[in-house]
């Protein structure tokens, strides 16, 4: 197995504990948040980890959202947030306001227990050509 191989498993990996842990560490606070959603989406012209972190920080910062994790290796951001205050809608504008492009959005009610598989710009573009 070649070092790139190993690498993007190490990322991927990586990525999906990433990803999961927000679902099992919210605190009491967020608990009687009845309307709790979450967004996926890919920014790929996020390139560097100072961009990915800007990211990160600036919709961390939003009210309303309750989880922001941005994933160095796949360029995946994920959000967890109140519906009833905010919509997937607003992290397309926040990814805009710092003059990044946002791609291959996927959305729904978070805590369905229904596993999240990875997403990259070729798993959705496929899904979307189907």
């Amino acid at each position: 197995m070649n070092t790139t191989h190993k690498t993007l498993l190490l990322g991927k990996a990586f990525c999906l504990f990433t990803f999961l842990l927000p679902f099992f560490t919210f605190s009491q606070q967020h608990s009687e948040i009845n309307n709790r959603m979450y967004v996926r989406i890919i920014v790929p012209d996020a390139l560097t980890t100072d961009q990915q972190h800007e990211i990160d920080e600036h919709i961390r910062s939003k009210e309303g959202v309750l989880v922001s994790r941005m994933d160095i290796y796949t360029k995946c951001y994920l959000g967890i947030y109140d519906g009833d205050l905010i919509s997937s809608m607003n992290f397309d504008s926040w990814i805009a306001e710092l003059g990044y492009t946002a791609k291959c959005k996927v959305e729904g009610p978070h805590g369905t227990n229904q596993p999240m598989t990875p997403l990259t710009l070729e798993s959705c573009t496929s899904a979307l050509d189907q």
